[in-house]
């Protein structure tokens, strides 16, 4: 394969055929048709069945394609195929890597999908080349589901795509490498993957991980946070079961949680939830961070549903503000800009998802476009103008479920991990 081989390296003897550190695991030399989940990192051979969710995964079973071993569920599509000392079909142009097959884009399709199994906390990064056997194929790096993606790119037939994504992942949580079709046809590519562990400190680039697995105490992660997590007051929230399966918390009318802890948003930053909702009365506020009394301490960030737009229409819809000091010159571009003598808030709004249903809602701030975006499921909703050389973090403790510690909390549904890093993740790219 053109663009340089990421198989240089020396396999070490043990028990996998696995590459030298800090390479953890290569997915050509580990490949295995006999068994899922082996060898050093635990791969898996899966197929997407493209549920709104992006949980709806199931293993692939082994078999033979055009005469090589292979992960199929007995079509031709998806299929995961080892094309190591193979020329037949598509291993014809794969240079000894892995063929990928994905069926033509729409409700029914399948896409292959190539998983590994962290072994311990820590920052992984995903290495790949690839590239176009046929259509227009599109890969997608992600963490634990197909919203959660950490990197999104189209890949050409003429040049081969070098595909690098950082991924922060705790003991047992998975990264996902899915081939699906960016146009109406179905896919086929191939491409050679390898993980390595990154050099960095170990989760240096999130800021918070709450997951809910543990309801008592409530479990925050991350190397780096040092942030607590309380019951605000009133009603206590309880434990829920989350998009995923596992746990997810449950909030009940007059419930809320404050976060006892600081976050950085000088720069890039992104601040995404899984969340969950039976019904829209009023206003119901999922997550805020927002200082604005403090004139030499302005600045903020929040997520909500509303019944009304921020242009006044009665619209239902899914809010984002960011809040930051006013500058000398007043900002102009998307989103609806407010400002005062002394801050700006502006807001961004889409139409309101769902009800009874989890969606992804993801907040992302992309500094070098003066910008911060608002997606929902993976779709881009909005944009809104944010400076790229202002910075929003500020002294107040977040809360979930709440605007500020006076008022009633007004939030009702559930919420399922809730996550910020220290950099733009795909948002509308």
């Amino acid at each position: 394969m053109d663009g340089g081989s990421l198989d240089g390296g020396a396999t070490d003897g043990g028990s996998g055929r696995t590459c030298t550190p800090p390479c953890l695991g290569d997915a050509v030399l580990d490949f295995s048709a006999d068994t899922q989940s082996a060898g050093p990192l635990a791969w898996e051979y899966l197929s997407d069945d493209r549920d709104p969710t992006g949980f709806g995964y199931a293993r692939l079973g082994p078999d033979l394609v055009d005469s090589a071993p292979a992960w199929t569920d007995g079509t031709s599509a998806p299929a995961i195929i080892a094309c190591e000392g193979r020329s037949e079909g598509d291993c014809a142009e794969a240079d000894g890597g892995l063929a990928f097959r994905s069926d033509a884009a729409g409700g029914e399709g399948r896409d292959p999908v190539l998983a590994f199994t962290a072994p311990r906390d820590g920052t992984y990064v995903f290495d790949a080349t690839a590239f176009s056997l046929a259509g227009a194929p599109e890969v997608i790096v992600s963490r634990n589901g197909r919203q959660d993606s950490v990197l999104r790119a189209l890949v050409d037939a003429a040049v081969p795509t070098r595909v690098t994504a950082t991924l922060e992942l705790f003991s047992g949580e998975r990264a996902l490498f899915t081939v699906r079709p960016s146009a109406s046809e179905g896919v086929r590519l191939a491409a050679e993957a390898r993980v390595l562990e990154s050099e960095e400190e170990p989760l240096a680039g999130c800021q918070l991980a709450l997951r809910f697995e543990d309801p008592s105490p409530l479990a925050i992660g991350c190397a780096s946070s040092a942030a607590s997590l309380s019951e605000l007051r009133g009603t206590e929230t309880g434990r829920a079961t989350g998009p995923d399966g596992s746990a997810a918390r449950d909030f009940p009318e007059g419930s809320a949680l404050e976060l006892g802890g600081r976050f950085d948003y000088a720069g890039d930053f992104t601040v995404q939830l899984w969340v969950r909702i039976p019904r829209l009365g009023e206003r119901q506020v999922l997550y805020t961070d927002w200082s604005a009394a403090d004139p030499e301490r302005i600045g903020g960030v929040r997520l909500w549903y509303d019944t009304r737009r921020p242009d006044g229409s009665s619209e239902r819809s899914v809010t984002a503000g960011v809040l930051f000091p006013r500058p000398e010159t007043e900002p102009s571009g998307p989103g609806f800009v407010d400002c005062n003598a002394t801050r700006c808030q502006v807001e961004v709004a889409g139409d309101l998802p769902s009800l009874g249903e989890w969606h992804f809602l993801r907040l992302t701030r992309v500094s070098a476009e003066d910008e911060f975006r608002l997606c929902v499921d993976g779709e881009l909703i909005g944009r809104g103008v944010l400076p790229g050389d202002v910075d929003i973090s500020n002294p107040t403790d977040p809360l979930l479920g709440a605007a500020n510690t006076f008022d009633t909390p007004s939030f009702e549904g559930q919420l399922d991990d809730v996550r910020i890093f220290d950099r733009a993740l795909p948002c509308g790219d």
